[in-house]
């Protein structure tokens, strides 16, 4: 009896534990930003039923969270909506230590008796709900007036494949081709975003959305896709890379140390790219 107590238990923590995974390659919709973070949505999670939606959030902090016994950058929430009374409470939170999900996971767990609480006008906790319930419909003109209101940018949009504003910068002793675009360029204090592109015959054409803290010389990723032509090659020498980048290149990575498992890593290009950005 105790042997299958022990199988059960492990067995339920697997299956949390690839849950919440799950976290890090699910589809994450940009929504805004406030002032300690960037928020997201999964779209897909949407239910509504009556005059009741649910769904799951993102909260990825700019920096470290500390509340008493606790460093985080990014928390998780299943949250509920009364769409007719516009209210909102949260059934559900995890809590990370790494961005969008990634890293260890240092709390988590439903809400025993969530409390509904009233959404003030013009908040994120409003735009959700618009989301959520679908009542009015969200435009682009609504985020960006809330992005304004907090005085931040949303995301820059990913410059076409064929864009002319691609400016080619040189990066010594490699094969690919590296670009940047001038015109996606955001700067927040000492923040940087820009979105990039590498190709050549021997490597798939991809586009990668940087953000740089040049202060500190950090780095991380923010998004990166490749381009649709590249799926029909079949070259047997072309270098594949990963449909999605590693979660610990989603998360802050200093430019002179790289990671610990993976020191080629911020790579030349990335490096170079910093300086071009950043005016070193």
């Amino acid at each position: 009896m105790i042997a299958t107590n022990h199988l059960i238990k492990k067995l339920l923590f697997t299956l949390f534990a690839v849950f919440i995974s799950n976290s890090t390659v699910a589809e994450w919709d940009y929504v805004g930003e406030t002032e300690k973070a960037t928020l997201f949505i999964e779209y897909d999670t949407i239910r509504k039923k009556g005059n009741m939606a649910k769904m799951w959030i993102m909260f990825d902090y700019r920096h470290e969270q500390s509340p008493p016994g606790l460093n985080f950058l990014s928390r998780r929430s299943q949250v509920e909506f009364d769409c007719d009374e516009e209210m909102i409470r949260n059934l559900y939170s995890s809590i990370h230590s790494g961005s969008m999900g990634g890293g260890q996971v240092l709390h988590y767990g439903n809400n025993p008796s969530p409390e509904w609480e009233p959404i003030p006008p013009e908040t994120v906790g409003k735009t959700l709900r618009e989301f959520a319930c679908g009542n009015p419909v969200v435009t682009q003109l609504t985020i960006n007036a809330l992005a304004r209101k907090k005085a931040t940018a949303l995301l820059p949009k990913a410059p076409d494949w064929e864009s002319p504003n691609w400016k080619f910068y040189d990066v010594k002793g490699y094969k690919p081709h590296f670009y940047y675009d001038p015109t996606t360029i955001q700067k927040k204090d000492h923040f940087r975003k820009v979105w990039s592109r590498n190709s050549s015959d021997s490597y798939w054409d991809q586009r990668t959305l940087y953000e740089f803290d040049c202060q500190k010389e950090k780095v991380k990723i923010l998004h990166y896709d490749t381009a649709p032509t590249a799926l029909n090659r079949t070259d047997y020498d072309i270098h594949i890379p990963p449909l999605r980048p590693g979660s610990e290149r989603m998360e802050w990575v200093s430019l002179r140390s790289g990671l610990p498992d993976s020191p080629w890593y911020p790579s030349d290009d990335v490096k170079t790219l910093f300086y071009i950005i950043c005016d070193k």
